[in-house]
């Protein structure tokens, strides 16, 4: 499974996976989002991270899901594609 890094961060990428990973259902046996890649985030606020977020929705299959969520009281949008 592929996640793009758009900013080095120290804690926050294995909580954002694991966040990204509950919602597509990676770990069931029938997966939510069975064809999902281009997983991605990005903290709210930094400019040139939020426009490569956004570049990289382009880069995946047809169908996209992105949201934000709150980690250590700072917002991050989260995404991933998925399709065939």
């Amino acid at each position: 499974m592929a996640f793009k890094i758009i900013k080095k961060t120290t804690n926050v990428k294995p909580r954002i996976y694991d966040i990204i990973n509950k919602i597509t259902g990676y770990d069931l046996d029938e997966p939510i989002y069975e064809n999902a890649d281009n997983y991605r985030y990005c903290e709210v606020g930094d400019i040139e991270a939020e426009k490569i977020y956004e570049r990289q929705i382009e880069y995946g299959c047809c169908g996209f899901y992105d949201s934000t969520v709150e980690f250590r009281g700072k917002t991050y949008k989260i995404g991933f594609n998925y399709g065939h």
